[in-house]
C-alpha cells in the first residue's frame, strides 16, 4: 500500500524549554501498573537511586493501581525520592522542571506524553516498545531493552550524571517534536 503516515500532532507549544537542570525525573500516566510498566519503573528508579540519592521521581497521575504502587515505594524504603502528585493540569510547567522523562510502558498507543516532554525539551528513557517506532527515528530517545531494569537504571544514571548528554537529547527532542506540530 502506497500510503503517508500522519501522526497525532503534539498537544500544546511551549516556547519555553526544560533548564534540565532539577534533579527531578518526571513520569506522566494512568497509574495502571501492567500496561504503564509502574512496577518497573520503581523498581529500575530503586538502583538508580542508590548511586544518586539526590535525585526525585515525580509520577503524575491517578488510577486503580495508586495504592499498589505508593506500597511497591515504601517497600523499598525510598518514599522520600518518590512523590505521587496525582492528577494535574499544569503539566507543562511541570515537565518544564525536570530534567529527564521516562516512560516505562510495556505497551502504548501513540505515547501522547512523549511529545509533549519531547515539545518541552526533556531527555527520554523508555523501553523498545512497537509504540516507540517513530521515535526512534532522530535518537531522542534512549531506548532499553524491553523490561530490563538494570539496563533502565543505567540509562537513568547516565543522563544523570552528565548534563551535556541531557542537552544533546533534548535538543534531539526538540527537533522531533517540531516534526509533529499541528502545521
Amino acid at each position: 500500500i502506497d500510503c503517508k503516515v500522519i501522526y497525532n500532532p503534539k498537544s500544546f507549544v511551549s516556547t519555553e524549554k526544560a533548564r534540565l537542570l532539577n534533579h527531578t525525573i518526571i513520569c506522566c500516566c494512568v497509574l495502571d501498573i501492567e500496561p504503564k510498566g509502574l512496577d518497573l519503573l520503581i523498581e529500575s528508579f530503586d538502583l538508580f537511586i542508590r548511586n544518586t540519592k539526590d535525585w526525585k521521581l515525580r509520577i503524575i497521575g491517578d488510577g486503580t493501581d495508586k495504592e499498589k504502587l505508593e506500597q511497591m515505594v515504601k517497600e523499598r524504603n525510598i518514599q522520600a525520592n518518590v512523590e505521587f502528585l496525582g492528577y494535574r493540569k499544569d503539566i507543562r510547567e511541570l515537565l518544564l522542571d525536570a530534567a529527564i522523562f521516562v516512560l516505562p510502558s510495556r505497551w502504548e498507543g501513540f505515547p501522547m506524553s512523549l511529545t509533549e516532554a519531547y515539545e518541552c525539551g526533556l531527555p527520554t528513557v523508555a523501553f523498545d516498545i512497537p509504540a516507540l517506532i517513530p521515535f526512534k527515528q532522530n535518537d531522542a530517545c534512549i531506548i532499553c531493552e524491553p523490561f530490563n531494569v538494570q539496563e533502565y537504571s543505567n540509562a537513568l544514571q547516565k543522563l544523570a550524571n552528565n548534563f551535556e548528554l541531557r542537552k544533546e537529547y533534548a535538543k534531539k527532542a526538540q527537533a522531533f517534536a517540531e516534526q509533529i506540530s499541528i502545521e
